[in-house]
Protein backbone atom coordinates (compact mmCIF):
# COMPACT_ATOMS: atom_id res chain seq x y z
CA UNK A 1 0.00 0.00 0.00
CA UNK A 2 3.04 2.23 1.24
CA UNK A 3 4.41 1.50 -2.27
CA UNK A 4 2.03 2.04 -4.47
CA UNK A 5 1.27 5.99 -2.55
CA UNK A 6 4.92 6.45 -3.02
CA UNK A 7 4.39 5.59 -6.94
CA UNK A 8 1.44 7.70 -7.01
CA UNK A 9 3.01 11.21 -5.36
CA UNK A 10 6.18 10.39 -7.41
CA UNK A 11 3.98 9.99 -10.80
CA UNK A 12 2.11 13.47 -9.86
CA UNK A 13 5.17 15.15 -9.22
CA UNK A 14 7.14 14.14 -12.20
CA UNK A 15 3.41 15.47 -14.15
CA UNK A 16 3.54 18.39 -12.57
CA UNK A 17 7.02 19.08 -13.26
CA UNK A 18 6.69 18.52 -17.33
CA UNK A 19 3.44 20.33 -17.18
CA UNK A 20 5.18 23.49 -15.75
CA UNK A 21 8.07 23.62 -17.91
CA UNK A 22 6.30 23.25 -21.46
CA UNK A 23 6.88 25.65 -23.85
CA UNK A 24 5.63 26.72 -27.37
CA UNK A 25 8.17 27.28 -29.74
CA UNK A 26 8.87 30.90 -30.89
CA UNK A 27 11.44 30.57 -33.45
CA UNK A 28 9.01 30.51 -36.19
CA UNK A 29 6.74 33.52 -35.88
CA UNK A 30 7.41 36.85 -37.90
CA UNK A 31 5.89 39.10 -34.70
CA UNK A 32 5.42 38.42 -31.51
CA UNK A 33 1.64 38.51 -32.08
CA UNK A 34 1.91 34.51 -33.25
CA UNK A 35 4.22 33.61 -30.26
CA UNK A 36 2.06 34.60 -27.48
CA UNK A 37 -1.31 32.03 -26.91
CA UNK A 38 -4.30 33.44 -27.77
CA UNK A 39 -5.25 33.91 -23.98
CA UNK A 40 -3.49 34.89 -21.34
CA UNK A 41 -4.54 34.78 -17.77
CA UNK A 42 -4.52 38.28 -15.42
CA UNK A 43 -2.72 38.38 -12.24
CA UNK A 44 -4.82 37.12 -9.40
CA UNK A 45 -5.13 36.88 -5.44
CA UNK A 46 -3.38 33.52 -5.82
CA UNK A 47 -0.12 34.39 -7.57
CA UNK A 48 2.49 32.61 -7.35
CA UNK A 49 0.55 29.56 -5.14
CA UNK A 50 0.80 25.79 -7.06
CA UNK A 51 -2.75 26.30 -8.35
CA UNK A 52 -2.40 28.84 -10.27
CA UNK A 53 1.09 27.99 -11.89
CA UNK A 54 -0.44 24.81 -12.94
CA UNK A 55 -4.09 26.55 -14.49
CA UNK A 56 -1.32 29.29 -15.81
CA UNK A 57 0.34 26.50 -17.73
CA UNK A 58 -2.59 24.22 -18.79
CA UNK A 59 -4.33 27.44 -20.39
CA UNK A 60 -1.06 28.36 -22.12
CA UNK A 61 -0.79 25.40 -23.38
CA UNK A 62 -4.50 24.74 -24.33
CA UNK A 63 -4.61 28.55 -26.56
CA UNK A 64 -0.80 28.30 -27.46
CA UNK A 65 -0.89 28.08 -31.88
CA UNK A 66 0.66 24.91 -33.06
CA UNK A 67 4.04 25.53 -35.27
CA UNK A 68 1.63 24.30 -38.63
CA UNK A 69 -0.58 27.56 -38.00
CA UNK A 70 2.19 29.60 -37.09
CA UNK A 71 3.57 28.84 -40.52
CA UNK A 72 0.20 29.53 -42.51
CA UNK A 73 -0.42 32.60 -40.65
CA UNK A 74 3.32 33.89 -41.83
CA UNK A 75 2.65 32.74 -45.06
CA UNK A 76 -0.76 34.58 -45.47
CA UNK A 77 0.84 37.85 -43.82
CA UNK A 78 3.20 37.35 -46.95
CA UNK A 79 0.52 36.83 -49.33
CA UNK A 80 -1.25 39.85 -48.07
CA UNK A 81 1.14 42.40 -48.39
CA UNK A 82 2.38 40.92 -52.19
CA UNK A 83 -1.62 41.61 -53.26
CA UNK A 84 -1.92 44.88 -54.23
CA UNK A 85 -5.39 45.20 -53.80
CA UNK A 86 -6.20 46.68 -49.95
CA UNK A 87 -9.39 45.29 -48.16
CA UNK A 88 -9.08 41.84 -49.48
CA UNK A 89 -9.47 39.01 -46.92
CA UNK A 90 -6.84 36.28 -46.24
CA UNK A 91 -8.13 33.32 -44.34
CA UNK A 92 -6.42 30.32 -42.65
CA UNK A 93 -7.57 26.86 -41.45
CA UNK A 94 -5.75 23.95 -39.40
CA UNK A 95 -7.32 21.95 -37.08
CA UNK A 96 -9.46 23.96 -34.80
CA UNK A 97 -7.31 26.97 -35.37
CA UNK A 98 -8.32 30.00 -38.08
CA UNK A 99 -6.31 33.19 -39.14
CA UNK A 100 -7.45 36.32 -41.02
CA UNK A 101 -5.33 38.76 -42.42
CA UNK A 102 -6.69 42.18 -44.31
CA UNK A 103 -5.00 44.83 -45.44
CA UNK A 104 -6.29 48.22 -44.56
CA UNK A 105 -3.99 50.69 -45.32
CA UNK A 106 -1.56 51.52 -48.21
CA UNK A 107 1.01 54.55 -48.43
CA UNK A 108 4.67 55.61 -49.40
CA UNK A 109 6.63 57.03 -46.57
CA UNK A 110 10.23 58.20 -47.10
CA UNK A 111 10.76 56.07 -50.66
CA UNK A 112 8.86 53.39 -48.78
CA UNK A 113 5.82 51.42 -49.87
CA UNK A 114 4.08 51.21 -46.37
CA UNK A 115 1.15 48.61 -45.84
CA UNK A 116 -1.00 48.32 -42.60
CA UNK A 117 -3.33 45.41 -41.96
CA UNK A 118 -5.59 43.94 -39.28
CA UNK A 119 -4.64 40.86 -38.12
CA UNK A 120 -7.22 37.99 -36.38
CA UNK A 121 -5.67 34.66 -34.63
CA UNK A 122 -8.04 32.21 -32.63
CA UNK A 123 -9.08 28.89 -32.05
CA UNK A 124 -13.01 27.30 -31.99
CA UNK A 125 -14.35 24.45 -29.56
CA UNK A 126 -17.54 22.99 -29.56
CA UNK A 127 -19.83 24.33 -26.40
CA UNK A 128 -21.98 22.20 -24.66
CA UNK A 129 -23.35 24.46 -21.82
CA UNK A 130 -24.85 22.13 -18.78
CA UNK A 131 -23.97 19.37 -21.02
CA UNK A 132 -26.45 19.65 -23.49
CA UNK A 133 -24.95 19.32 -27.04
CA UNK A 134 -26.62 22.09 -29.31
CA UNK A 135 -23.83 22.01 -31.71
CA UNK A 136 -22.94 25.16 -30.52
CA UNK A 137 -19.36 26.48 -31.57
CA UNK A 138 -17.15 29.12 -29.29
CA UNK A 139 -14.75 31.02 -30.76
CA UNK A 140 -11.78 32.38 -29.19
CA UNK A 141 -9.62 34.97 -30.91
CA UNK A 142 -7.01 38.03 -30.45
CA UNK A 143 -6.97 41.01 -33.02
CA UNK A 144 -4.54 42.99 -33.44
CA UNK A 145 -2.71 45.76 -36.58
CA UNK A 146 0.45 45.82 -37.70
CA UNK A 147 2.42 47.75 -40.25
CA UNK A 148 5.03 46.74 -42.27
CA UNK A 149 7.10 48.78 -45.10
CA UNK A 150 9.00 47.77 -48.46
CA UNK A 151 12.48 49.16 -48.88
CA UNK A 152 12.79 49.52 -52.69
CA UNK A 153 16.67 49.50 -52.09
CA UNK A 154 17.46 46.21 -51.01
CA UNK A 155 13.99 44.61 -51.49
CA UNK A 156 13.36 43.96 -48.14
CA UNK A 157 10.05 43.70 -46.02
CA UNK A 158 11.00 45.70 -42.16
CA UNK A 159 8.14 45.94 -39.52
CA UNK A 160 7.24 49.12 -37.74
CA UNK A 161 7.04 49.88 -34.20
CA UNK A 162 3.79 51.90 -33.49
CA UNK A 163 5.49 53.87 -30.35
CA UNK A 164 8.95 53.88 -32.24
CA UNK A 165 9.92 56.81 -34.78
Amino acid sequence: MEKRQFMFIRLLFISLFLLTNCQSNKDQSISEFTSNPIISNPESSMEGMLVDIIHDSIVKLYFSIPKKAIKLHNGTIISALSDSNNGKNFQWNYDNYFGKVRIVKSSFEKDNLCRTWIQQIGKTRNYSPYGVNNNLIKETSKIDNKTACFNFNNGKWFFIDDFFE
